[in-house]
């Protein structure tokens, strides 16, 4: 245990991100590459709170597992995306638990994650290593940066110490014989947006997109998530989410929901 935590500066991880993508344009693979020569890039950066490297290995073993258990199960690549994802999601929220504040506010300890522990993730969701998957391009479009994405989705998805809304999606979805991909919905409603910032509005909308039935968009032409998130960004305009209780968040956004159909007008007759 010791008081300061590993970064890698912007310019630095860089460096090292461009040596991982050409491994991986080579290879096809993030996998096999050697990072001992880059080591020397990562410096130390005091804290007031202690940061414990076991922690965070032993959260990078059990993710690394879970990781490899989803790639062998059966379903597509998109799927298995999806899981992958959403698998970050919560160890993101341990995270929390168990790493300094200060570390987890830090782009450049982020930065030091994405090159040097979560490379192959990375790679395996996005299909590449460019540089604003990891913050080489500086700190702008922090929530484009995958690891720091895959945080926010799962703060923004919890409540309390219930991190069922990370999953939640995907589980309605894939019972109803729908496919499994709902990575835009997540990204899209509750990612991105500013109201899902405030405590319980992430939940709510959640519950209230996947009451039955369920809203799923098809393509361009029917998307009823997207209209209730659009009714809920407009309404949060005007009343203070976080200032609102749990019942009362989701009474707001349960009333949104009202009126609007799961399915085209023409299949619903």
């Amino acid at each position: 245990m010791n008081s300061s935590y590993p970064v890698i500066s912007t310019k630095d991880a860089l460096v090292v991100g461009s040596a991982i993508e050409a491994h991986r344009e080579q290879t096809k693979t993030c996998g096999g590459f050697d990072d001992s020569s880059y080591l020397h890039l990562v410096r130390v950066r005091a804290c007031r709170e202690p940061f414990e490297e076991a922690a965070l290995q032993a959260l990078i073993v059990d993710f690394q597992a879970t990781r490899a258990s989803i790639a062998g199960s059966p379903g597509s690549l998109s799927s298995k995306k999806n899981e992958q994802e959403e698998e970050f999601a919560a160890l993101a929220v341990r995270m929390t638990n168990e790493l300094p504040t200060e570390a987890l506010q830090d782009p450049d300890f982020w930065r030091y994650l994405s090159v040097f522990k979560f490379r192959d993730y990375i790679c395996a969701i996005e299909s590449d290593f460019s540089p604003g998957r990891y913050g080489g391009q500086g700190n702008k479009n922090l929530i484009r940066w995958t690891l720091i994405r895959g945080l926010v989705w799962g703060l923004h998805c919890k409540f309390g110490d219930d991190l069922t809304g990370i999953y939640k999606a995907r589980l309605v979805k894939e019972n109803l014989g729908l496919g499994s991909e709902v990575r835009d919905f997540y990204i899209s409603h509750l990612v991105r947006p500013e109201w899902a910032k405030s405590p319980d509005a992430g939940p709510a909308f959640i519950d209230a997109a996947m009451a039955d039935p369920p809203l799923f968009d098809r393509g361009k032409e029917f998307r009823p998530s997207q209209y209730l998130g659009s009714r809920v960004s407009r309404v949060s305009r005007n009343i203070y989410f976080p200032s609102l209780s749990k019942d009362e968040v989701q009474d707001v956004i349960a009333i949104e929901r009202v009126g609007i159909p799961a399915k085209p007008i023409m299949e619903s007759e």
